[in-house]
């Protein structure tokens, strides 16, 4: 079982709602929904990649 906890940026959620037509709401909705499905992509093995942004994707190492 994999637990994740978020940190919450007001400042991002703001600025979305801010740039965008989406009430504070719906942009921490967003927000949300995008570092889940984010986690849940790495998570089951899969890269990730967000235009403009970067890539992301699980990498294993020795201890």
């Amino acid at each position: 079982m994999i637990v994740i906890t978020y940190y919450e940026n007001p400042d991002l959620i703001l600025n979305l709602s801010n740039s965008s037509n989406l009430s504070k709401t719906d942009a921490k909705i967003a927000v949300e929904v995008t570092l889940e499905e984010l986690t849940q992509g790495i998570v089951s093995g899969k890269s990730v990649k967000i235009r403009w942004f970067g890539g992301f994707y699980k990498k294993y190492r020795k201890a």
